[in-house]
């Protein structure tokens, strides 16, 4: 099979919250040492709001949350028991 890979040869970030106390984790490592990409090709792209992906996901969060009848029945019926 061939495979094809789209991930950069270099990194844009350098890793280094690697503190070597972890179980697995030792300081002679050197997987985390690598070259960065210093080629400055990133872009800034605009960034803009999708009106009805934000609409779907309202709605979606609206129908977690009972509606006002259920609460005011639940209440009430919590208040009935105690």
């Amino acid at each position: 099979m061939l495979y094809f890979y789209t991930t950069p040869r270099k990194s844009y970030v350098q890793n280094i919250g690697h503190d070597s106390e972890g179980t697995h984790c030792t300081s002679e490592t050197d997987v985390f040492r690598i070259k960065l990409n210093n080629n400055s090709s990133i872009k800034r792209i605009d960034i803009k709001e999708d009106i009805e992906a934000r609409k779907k996901i309202e709605i979606f969060f609206q129908k977690l949350r009972p509606s006002l009848f259920k609460r005011i029945f639940f209440k009430l019926k919590r208040m009935i028991k105690q």
